[in-house]
């Protein structure tokens, strides 16, 4: 397994502790994963890649806050 680190806390990330995010491009390759440390993917409200929309870029998305009225 290639070393991860988690962009947003900047920690390296354990194979148990790393959920992909996105998908960034790599001069001309095909991209690289991009991973969130479980603690920041709730604190940021990070997307997991799985549940992007379909024909999105690929990019590391947010969960809209919602608030109760």
């Amino acid at each position: 397994m290639t070393p991860a680190w988690c962009p947003w806390c900047k920690n390296e990330l354990t194979e148990n502790d790393r959920v992909m995010v996105g998908v960034v491009e790599v001069a001309s390759g095909p991209g690289r994963p991009v991973y969130a440390c479980s603690d920041c993917k709730v604190a940021y409200r990070i997307m997991a890649f799985a549940d992007h929309p379909p024909n999105t870029n690929g990019k590391p998305r947010y969960i809209e806050r919602r608030f109760a009225l």
